[in-house]
């Protein structure tokens, strides 16, 4: 009897220890498996990321090679206008001595320059008082609203 009670017992610690090697089989295969999708998984996040710098730097390329393409068009533009400028100041006639353009550069000019307007003949190139009066109320801003008083009297502005 205590010889069939040990082989049982035997045989129940046997059952348990299969059962444990079992589970730590199990454990160790499932571990395992989840350790190999996390490495899978990190390995398909660093490709992605690769792509995408790729796709990163194919647009900085692409966006660089608009924005050079854009400023050689803009120096042709500017060299264009520039040519045109040129060819429009050296197409135009040039002023001779005594016409309404004034003297050519380098001529010698026949009167000398008046000091002030009138005194080179040229009349109503000058302020009269009431003028003057005017001009200075209006920097002031004291003129007379024009549509509350349309006939003001000059007298009414402070000189």
């Amino acid at each position: 009897m205590i010889g069939s009670l040990y082989a049982r017992i035997g045989a129940a610690v046997a059952a348990l220890a299969l059962l444990a090697a079992l589970w730590a089989g199990g454990y160790r295969a499932g571990s395992n498996a989840a350790h190999l999708a996390c490495v899978d998984d990190k390995a398909a996040a660093a490709a992605a990321a690769v792509e995408l710098i790729g796709q990163r730097e194919a647009a900085g390329a692409a966006v660089e090679q608009a924005a050079q393409a854009r400023e050689q068009t803009r120096e042709q533009t500017l060299q264009t206008i520039e040519k045109e400028v040129i060819r429009y100041v050296e197409r135009q006639p040039k002023p001779h001595a005594g016409t309404a353009g004034g003297p050519a550069i380098g001529a010698g000019t026949a009167a000398p320059v008046a000091a002030h307007p009138q005194d080179a003949g040229l009349p109503g190139c000058a302020l009269d008082a009431d003028g003057l009066r005017l001009w200075s109320a209006a920097n002031r801003g004291d003129l007379p609203d024009p549509a509350g008083e349309a006939d003001a009297a000059m007298s009414a502005i402070d000189p």
